[in-house]
């Protein structure tokens, strides 16, 4: 795993990848409770320093995916939002895309449905887009990934799709 300082997503003939990033530092981090949090200043200094070039980028329905997106020099093609990589809904305000998503409490199987459905997207969306880069957040990339820890604000990894 690498953090936004080692981020290369530069172009390499005839390699497919799949980049995971967590989006950049948000108000929710710092303690900031409010409705789908936004990128704190901090935050936005950090995406600024995202730099790369792919063929499609992913996020999810939360505002601080965007935002990271936004405020970086990371150039694509094809922007595709979806929600299949929102956040855990667990009812906090800030992974609430509308109000009544703070009804919502998704079980473990809910989450693993969803990411099952977003690796059978992604791997269709790999055979047409050479590099796709996703940014999402904490809790559903540890999921994602299988993994024990998380992966900290603007740090991404590669999906071995092995």
């Amino acid at each position: 795993m690498a953090t936004y300082n080692e981020l290369n997503l530069e172009k390499q003939p005839n390699v497919k990848q799949i980049f995971l990033l967590r989006h950049c530092i948000s108000n929710a981090n710092l303690g900031i409770k409010e409705f789908n949090a936004n990128l704190a200043e901090s935050g936005i200094e950090q995406a600024k320093n995202l730099v790369g070039n792919v063929d499609l980028v992913i996020i999810s329905e939360l505002n601080r995916t965007r935002q990271t997106l936004e405020y970086s020099n990371i150039k694509y093609n094809v922007l595709f939002v979806s929600y299949l990589c929102n956040e855990i809904k667990q009812g906090e305000i800030e992974n609430c895309v509308n109000f009544s998503d703070t009804l919502i409490i998704e079980t473990m199987h809910d989450v693993e449905k969803r990411i099952i459905e977003f690796k059978k997207l992604l791997l269709e969306l790999n055979e047409k887009y050479q590099k796709i880069l996703v940014i999402s957040h904490a809790g559903f990339l540890r999921l994602f990934l299988n993994s024990n820890s998380y992966l900290h604000n603007a740090e991404y990894t590669m999906w071995n799709r092995q």
